[in-house]
Order: structure tokens, then C-alpha cells, then sequence
């Protein structure tokens, strides 16, 4: 038995299908990436996972149990989480000078041989 197991959803919003039939299995130890470009329903589809949002077809079984309807922070109390990205203002960085490391690494690619790096 999977802990994991999406089974062909779709969240729609109005007309708009951010995320179709999509299907996932993930076995106790494994390790999965989502991957996509900019809009292509990664967030939407964690969402459903997470429970963030229903989805308007399919199912999402955690662990045995069919969470599909479950709110997320009762998801939460079955061992089920999920961490955000934080983003936070770039700090200042220092100046680089001509003989420092940083400026040398920055520049060893501009003297290597074209089609070597």
C-alpha cells in the first residue's frame, strides 16, 4: 500500500483547469520532484495535496485514508505537513574588489577556452 496515493485530479477554477487527471503514487522512503515551468499547476496540485483547496475531481488518499475531503490542519494531526518558501529581502552585499575571491571566481569563466566551461 502506498502512504501516498493521488488518483487522477483536476482542480478547476471557473473554466480554467490549472491541474488535470493527474495521478501520483509514492511509496514509504521515496523521494519525487514536481517539476514545470511557471503556471503549470505545481502549486495548485501541492495545494490539493496539502488540503489548501478540494479538488474538483479525484482523490488523494494519505496513508490508507481517503483525506480528499479532510481540512488540512486535521491532514496536519495524520502526519501530513507542508513548509512553504519564505522569501525575505536580499541583504547588501559587499563590494567586491579586483583581487578578491569572489571576483576572481567570477571572472574564471570569461578566460577559460570557448566550449570548455
Amino acid at each position: 500500500m502506498s502512504l501516498l496515493e493521488v488518483r487522477q485530479v483536476t482542480q478547476r477554477f471557473g473554466e480554467l483547469a490549472a491541474v488535470r487527471d493527474v495521478s501520483l503514487s509514492v511509496e514509504p522512503g521515496e523521494l519525487h520532484a514536481i517539476i514545470g515551468p511557471n503556471g503549470a499547476g505545481k502549486t495548485t496540485f501541492f495545494n490539493m495535496i496539502s488540503g489548501f483547496y478540494r479538488p474538483t475531481a479525484g482523490s488523494i488518499v494519505f496513508d490508507g485514508v481517503d483525506v480528499t475531503a479532510v481540512a488540512a490542519n486535521q491532514r496536519v494531526a495524520m502526519g501530513m505537513a507542508r513548509t512553504f518558501q519564505i522569501w525575505r529581502a536580499p541583504s547588501r552585499s559587499p563590494k567586491c574588489s579586483p583581487n578578491s575571491p569572489c571576483a576572481r571566481t567570477c571572472a574564471l569563466p570569461s578566460r577559460l577556452p570557448r566550449g570548455s566551461a
